[in-house]
């Protein structure tokens, strides 16, 4: 188990860091001349991909808790009133609908806070590129 989730962060880490370097590119990392061109591409490539996994892994988690339940739950009987039907399906209460997603989760219980942790760390590095910029200014 503790395997897998070093391979979740180190996976992630590898994913942020390869939209650092396009980000980076396109932005000019490469062919910037000033220290202060070079300061704020480095500091946006840091924090783009940090909002973005931040806020992904945000969603992520709190799906994971079952917020969501109610829209899924209604986009599949919204799905059952169209008149093209694959199978009979029997609509399923919501309290019915919500307690097997509940047991559902628990017996397959997983850690997804590794792409908040990997994005907040980003946002981190950025802040602090940043502070460094203003210290040596």
């Amino acid at each position: 188990m503790k395997n897998n989730k070093l391979w979740s962060y180190l996976i992630t880490f590898a994913l942020a860091i390869a939209l650092f370097f396009i980000i980076a590119s396109i932005l000019g990392l490469f062919s910037a001349t000033s220290y202060d061109q070079i300061i704020m591409i480095i500091c946006d490539s840091l924090f783009i991909p940090g909002v973005a996994l931040a806020s992904f892994g945000l969603i992520v988690v709190i799906s994971n808790e079952g917020i969501f339940d109610i829209i899924t739950y209604g986009f599949k009987n919204l799905v059952l009133f169209l008149p093209i039907r694959l199978g009979k399906e029997k609509r399923e209460r919501y309290y019915d609908y919500a307690e097997r997603k509940k047991r559902m989760r628990k017996e397959h219980k997983r850690n997804v806070w590794f792409l908040f942790i990997v994005g907040v760390i980003f946002i981190a590095l950025a802040g602090l590129c940043f502070l460094i910029d203003f210290i040596v200014k």
